[in-house]
């Protein structure tokens, strides 16, 4: 069985975590990551440009 490293919060090791630049050059450098959700408006906001950013990326 192959063992799969995802970040949480994004790239926090380089990076603040759950930060747009986190996710980002998590997506660049081709890693998978996660992170926690709390719904509020700006939430939704946020998770609608992450997956649009997925989206680009062409993989969800």
């Amino acid at each position: 069985m192959e063992e799969k490293i995802i970040l949480h919060r994004g790239y926090k090791g380089k990076y603040p975590e759950n930060s747009k630049i986190s996710f980002e050059m998590a997506l660049k450098e081709n890693k998978d990551f996660e992170t926690d959700i709390r719904v509020s408006k700006e939430t939704v906001k946020s998770i609608v440009k992450a997956l649009e950013i997925l989206a680009k990326k062409g993989s969800l």
